[in-house]
């Protein structure tokens, strides 16, 4: 998950965008779920999801439906992949890989919505989403990638794991 070293982080978004690396095709998993939480761990959304075929950074976006984060709460939240090797049709779900965090809503800051700007406020939920999808748009753009690579090592975040920059979408709800 694109998310700081401690798993806790902020956005100052209602309805925030989180980025995962997955490293596996649609057709190697059976199926994905993605849930948001109370802090006591009842939901505020969960939802099934299909992966996009192409391996790679995926974001997913609460929907218009959801509602809106409450500002200065705490929320968890998991991404989990249930591999097709895993499953039968007489079998429940195996136990899932998954990657879970938790995300505050804050204030957003003064000032131009740029990633540096979220990065500089420690808002790196909105950082990450920010940059993410100019590099979703500008996939050969050199100063983006350069930015990526800062934003990911930056103290505190510390995501330098090697992954491919390929910068895939949206999951499917």
């Amino acid at each position: 998950a694109l998310m700081p070293y401690s798993n806790m982080g902020k956005t100052a978004q209602d309805r925030p965008t989180f980025w995962v690396y997955v490293p596996y095709t649609n057709q190697e998993i059976a199926q994905g779920e993605f849930a948001i939480q109370y802090a006591d761990r009842s939901d505020l959304y969960r939802a099934p999801f299909q992966l996009l075929n192409t391996p790679g950074f995926v974001q997913v976006t609460l929907p218009p439906s959801v509602p809106a984060l409450a500002k200065n709460h705490t929320y968890r939240w998991y991404f989990k992949l249930y591999c097709k090797s895993d499953v039968s049709e007489s079998k429940p779900l195996p136990s899932p890989t998954f990657v879970q965090g938790w995300i505050e809503r804050v204030e957003p800051p003064t000032g131009n919505s740029s990633y540096w700007l979220y990065a500089e406020n420690k808002i790196w939920y909105d950082a990450i989403a920010s940059l993410a999808n100019l590099r979703l748009k500008n996939p050969q753009d050199p100063l983006l990638a350069n930015d990526w690579r800062v934003l990911l090592r930056a103290k505190g975040v510390n995501l330098d794991f090697g992954a491919p920059d390929t910068f895939v979408g949206s999951v499917k709800f």
